[in-house]
């Protein structure tokens, strides 16, 4: 009961904080989701390093480089656009300044430091591409993917819970059946259309295919934070948030899928 009402406490309170900081306007938007890159990035490096160190240190940099430049170009704080070309230029600074001084380490180091960003810098960069959607800040349309995301954990969960029987990926993540994924897809498709409904997506297209993008990017972004997890053998990739983990726990299907959903936006909404 004690857990229980720790994790129902944790969610309330860390529901408050997301939903109010992204209703307030873009300022304080944009520094809650810098704060999770650092903490996602940190829970990262501190989960495939055997020893945090400076080398951690400047992946978490390279890592949160995109989103600081993208959010600091909106507000023409920097005049030039994100640029993948510097961004290689400060990556290959760093590796010749660890291939000096540690050469034994250049290989792994820089592997984490690519994957950091990958993973998680880019993610959190699209971020700011779906918020500041043709340049006008949508609160409302970050709000629908939240919605989204929560109504298919829901569906996942509930149908998974009564009705699952057949292991998605057991070796992975025990838990999960392709009944409960199958349920989270269709209530997230169905979300889709009420949150289209609500006047948050501009068309039922964009609620149906964002649904659908949740739905099956979402999963497969939790199953690789659950092989990552399990790769290193630990059960949390944090313990920040009480009960419930760690920040990418909270967040590895929200930051799997926003490259896809920015990606449908941008070309097709």
């Amino acid at each position: 009961m004690k857990g229980l009402m720790q994790r129902s406490l944790t969610a309330l309170l860390f529901g408050a904080v997301v939903i109010g900081s992204i209703w307030l306007g873009p300022i304080t938007f944009i520094l809650l989701f810098f704060m999770v890159t650092l903490l996602c990035l940190w829970e990262f490096f501190k989960l495939v390093a055997t020893e945090f160190s400076w080398r951690e240190g400047i992946g978490i940099v390279l890592g949160v480089m995109p989103f600081v430049w993208e959010a600091s170009h909106h507000f023409s704080i920097i005049p030039l656009e994100p640029s993948l070309l510097i961004w290689l230029l400060f990556f290959s600074t760093f590796a010749a300044i660890l291939l000096i001084r540690h050469p034994g380490k250049v290989i792994s180091d820089t592997a984490y430091w690519a994957l950091g960003t990958a993973y998680l810098g880019l993610p959190f960069y699209f971020l700011l591409k779906i918020a500041f959607l043709n340049g006008t800040y949508r609160p409302e349309l970050i709000f629908g993917v939240i919605l989204l995301v929560w109504a298919n954990d829901t569906g996942a969960y509930l149908v998974g819970s009564r009705v699952g029987k057949r292991k998605l990926f057991p070796s992975v993540s025990p838990n999960k059946t392709w009944e409960g994924t199958i349920g989270g897809i269709v209530l997230a498709v169905l979300a889709g259309w009420g949150v289209y409904a609500l006047g948050w997506f501009d068309s039922l297209q964009d609620g149906v295919i964002l649904g659908l993008i949740v739905g099956i990017i979402g999963t497969i972004g939790d199953l690789v934070e659950s092989a990552l997890k399990r790769n290193f053998d630990v059960k949390d990739s944090g313990s920040i948030l009480p009960g419930h983990g760690g920040a990418l726990d909270r967040f590895d299907s929200f930051i799997f899928l926003l490259p896809f959903a920015a990606a449908y936006l941008i070309l097709f909404s």
